[in-house]
């Protein structure tokens, strides 16, 4: 008899642990699934700044597995008026998105088509007319269809150093608004009313350039000179009265 209410015992207490490992086991997995479906993403904040077809397949995804930097590469790349992404995740639910947008600073003509440009060559877009306010680049070749896609980065020597001139505008002693490539290594500077005709190689060191260029205007200007044009190609600068 106490054999038997002690095989009884161990009986009961085995039952009880069985059903308790199966009961966490049940809960387990009902927790689980509860929270794979409740950590979805339901709710993107600043959805405006992201391509309407990056957002339909991110709604369900589960929030803690989502890959932040592949989402924010993925924008950047669908949005050529975007330079910056920032995404932050919310839980349970949301995504935060913050973008800062590229800026335009100069136009390149090409063929029947102004590019929009950015400070570092990127194409932001393409229009059928001139902006106002942007300097305007002109080069002596037309680029090919798929160097002018938006996104595309403008990698000619001559045209990078357009750009960099652009950058610098503020140095220089008069307005810029125009630059003229005409054939390889020549930039020229188109004058502005009584400004002169710049002429530079872009293998000339920029800064270098703008400080000769900024000395001889400061003389000839307490001279009462105006000239029609410096040309710094070569070791001497040439000016022309």
């Amino acid at each position: 008899m106490p054999t038997l209410l002690l095989n009884l015992k161990l009986f009961s207490g085995r039952s009880l642990l069985r059903v308790l490992l199966l009961g966490s086991l049940i809960l387990s997995f009902a927790l689980g699934f509860w929270l794979v479906n409740y950590l979805q993403i339901k709710k993107i904040v600043n959805p405006n700044q992201v391509p309407i077809s990056l957002i339909k397949p991110i709604y369900g995804q589960n929030i803690v597995l989502f890959n932040i930097t592949d989402f924010q590469n993925q924008i950047k790349a669908n949005n050529p008026l975007v330079r910056e992404v920032l995404v932050n995740k919310t839980y349970p639910q949301t995504l935060i998105v913050k973008t800062r947008p590229e800026k335009g600073v100069a136009q390149l003509e090409n063929k029947d088509q102004i590019l929009l440009l950015n400070d570092q060559g990127k194409i932001l877009s393409l229009h059928q007319k001139l902006k106002a306010k942007l300097p305007l680049i002109s080069y002596y070749q037309t680029l090919r269809t798929h160097e002018t896609k938006p996104n595309a980065l403008l990698k000619n020597q001559d045209l990078q150093y357009a750009l960099k001139l652009i950058n610098k505008k503020d140095d220089l002693p008069f307005e810029l608004k125009q630059i003229t490539i005409k054939k390889p290594g020549q930039i020229l500077i188109i004058p502005v009313e009584d400004s002169p005709l710049i002429i530079i190689n872009h293998k000339k060191n920029i800064a270098k350039n703008l400080y000769i260029l900024q000395n001889i205007i400061k003389s000839l200007t307490k001279q009462g000179t105006k000239p029609k044009k410096i040309d710094l190609q070569f070791d001497k600068p040439i000016v022309t009265l």
